[in-house]
This record gives structure tokens, sequence and C-alpha cells, in this order.
């Protein structure tokens, strides 16, 4: 049921919590379609931008992390019950992008209020969301040209929301850790970005 695009933290982790979960949505028929799937993953990536922004870290790293883990039951089911359609690939992406934006927002946010470095705050998140859309549109515009090899090095989505995990559970206990997690969110998406561009 995984993809062969699938970065290391959704084959080693997310699938092992996303499958059983599509396997009985889709045995006891309940009434969750692809599409209603891809809503509520979304929903989860902006409730956790909010506790971020709110100053709750450890409750938003944990629904980014949910988040990323219910974003492969929306392919998981539509496979098992053969309803995948183009449009519902169209939803899924475009979600996935305003959650993502939305994380880092919370997370620039989060890490504006709780460091004296508001620059460096403002920095870290613009090059973070400015990346992680990057890597994204390589990789519609890679699949467009018939390119099955363009895979994720180290800052695919499953590893980018694993990261802010992360990040939740550090600010937790230390407010300020953020800003450091916030630039190394930076820092990998644009080395994966420019790895891209390397290799054509």
């Amino acid at each position: 049921m995984g993809k062969s695009t699938d970065g290391p933290v959704s084959r080693y982790l997310n699938r092992r919590a996303s499958l059983p979960l599509s396997q009985a949505i889709v045995r006891h028929d309940l009434p969750i379609s692809p599409n209603l799937m891809s809503l509520i993953s979304f929903s989860m990536g902006v409730a956790g931008a909010l506790l971020f922004a709110l100053q709750v870290p450890l409750g938003g790293g944990l629904l980014a992390q949910l988040s990323s883990i219910l974003d492969g039951c929306d392919g998981e089911i539509a496979r098992l019950t053969g309803r995948g359609s183009q449009r519902g690939a169209i939803l899924d992406a475009t979600l996935d992008r305003l959650a993502d934006g939305a994380l880092v927002l919370g997370m620039t946010l989060f890490a504006y209020a709780n460091s004296a470095a508001h620059l460096g705050a403002l920095i870290f998140g613009f090059l973070a969301l400015i990346g992680g859309y990057g890597i994204s549109y390589s990789s519609a515009i890679a699949r467009a040209l018939g390119r099955e090899d363009y895979k994720r090095a180290i800052a695919g989505r499953d590893a980018r929301l694993f990261l802010i995990m992360l990040a939740g559970l550090a600010a937790a206990f230390a407010p300020g850790s953020l800003l450091y997690f916030l630039g190394l969110l930076a820092l990998s998406t644009l080395v994966e970005l420019g790895w891209r561009l390397m290799r054509g």
C-alpha cells in the first residue's frame, strides 16, 4: 500500500500507523472517502499551526505528525477501494501545501515570540517556506515530465513534518530552541532543492 516515492519516515514509521487505520476504515465500511481523509489531514495540520502560534508547541508538533500519518491514509483508502482520481490527487497535493505553509507560519510566530532574534525567525521562516514549496514544485514538474526516478533525499514532506514534531517537543521544554529547528528546516529544504537542481 506504500508508494515508491515514500520517504524514510513514511516507509518505516507512518505506514505502520496509517495502513492499519485505512484497513479498519475500509473493513468497517466507515463513511470516510479519500477526499474526506485529505481534509481531515489538512485540518490536523492547520490545528497544529494554530497551536504553535498560540504558544502550545507540544500540541502543534504532535498534530503535525498526526497530519503526516493521516496524509498517507487518503491514498491507501483510494487504492484499497479503487476510488483513486485525478481530482483527489490535486486536492491532496493542494491541501498539503496549504498545511505546510500554515505550519511554517505558526512556527515562525512562535520563534519570533520566544527569541530575541526576531529578524532571524522571519528569515528562517521565509527560507523554510520557499524551500518546502520549491521541493514540492520540482517534484510536480518531474512527474509531469515522466521522471519516476526523481525521489526525495533528505527533506521530503514526511521528514519535514517529523522535524516539526521534534521541534514542538523540544520547544515545550526550551522555547528558544524552536528558532534553531526552524533554521534546520530551512537549511535542509534548501540543500534538498539545490541537490535537485544540480542533478537536473
